[in-house]
């Protein structure tokens, strides 16, 4: 979504702060705007695919250029035109610097999702996740942005490698683990933080392989994951968590499981524990 890619990506300061250049006829000029709730365009397009902002960032311009011209002095000027133009050009103005913010912003977050394969990295991602893609081309990613002028960051490399340990159990040990290193450039420190999924009921090591008289013949069953219809090939993945807000919601969810919600949801609508 656009908010979390602005405040990913983008200088933003916690209070909603951003600094922006624009071209002027005299050259570079600074800028900067609040994005918040009395921005009526931030609001309207905060939650929405970078995809369809852009969509509607063109449609805008385009309107707004329509909607305007009498902001504007064509041909011969006469007293009443350009009394006109001066009783509009405050109201335009307004208008197009709140859709120049916008335009920088999906701008810059264009040029950086070019710049630094953030589409490629989050394809690879969702593919990881719905078992789509093996360590194969997990490596394949790898390689190819060992040849583009920027390489992954090593936060990008380590996420990567914590989906690929949530949703493929036990594919982990140390031959593993030192095989990822060299391939990652990340250290011993960063593939600890993988293996500490364990702490969260994730299991990454390999079993221990024992002789006994019962041979395990069953791979470890993979996480449920969640799938959304979506015109966009980035917004498939939906969080655990949605499907059980929904189910929450719907008072379908398992008392056995979640006794603590309440179960069938029925509690937390009158006063229970939700």
């Amino acid at each position: 979504r656009r908010w979390a890619m602005v405040h990913d990506l983008l200088p933003v300061t916690p209070l909603g702060l951003y600094r922006y250049t624009i071209e002027t006829n005299s050259g570079p000029q600074q800028k900067e705007a609040v994005l918040g709730e009395a921005d009526p365009l931030w609001v309207e397009l905060r939650h929405m695919h970078i995809a369809a902002v852009l969509n509607s960032l063109a449609e805008k311009a385009k309107q707004f250029s329509s909607a305007n011209k009498g902001a504007r002095l064509t041909g011969e000027a006469t007293t009443g035109s350009i009394k006109k133009v001066v009783e509009n050009l405050p109201r335009f103005m307004e208008q197009q610097a709140k859709l120049s913010v916008h335009t920088s912003i999906a701008a810059h977050i264009n040029m950086l999702l070019q710049q630094r394969g953030l589409s490629d990295i989050g394809r690879t991602e969702q593919d990881v996740v719905f078992g789509e893609a093996t360590s194969k081309d997990i490596v394949t990613l790898l390689n190819t942005f060992k040849t583009r002028p920027t390489d992954m960051t090593q936060a990008e490399k380590l996420r990567l490698l914590l989906l690929y340990a949530a949703s493929h159990p036990e594919k982990f040990d140390d031959a593993e683990r030192s095989r990822w290193m060299k391939a990652t450039g990340l250290s011993n420190a960063d593939l600890a933080t993988v293996t500490n999924l364990e702490c969260l009921g994730v299991t990454v090591n390999k079993k221990a392989s024992a002789f006994t008289s019962t041979f395990r013949t069953t791979k470890s069953k993979r996480p449920t994951v969640h799938e959304r219809q979506s015109e966009w090939d980035l917004s498939r993945f939906l969080p655990t968590l949605h499907a059980l807000a929904r189910a929450v919601d719907a008072g379908d969810l398992s008392k056995n499981e979640f006794p603590s919600l309440g179960g069938d949801g029925g509690g937390s609508r009158n006063g229970g524990t939700w």
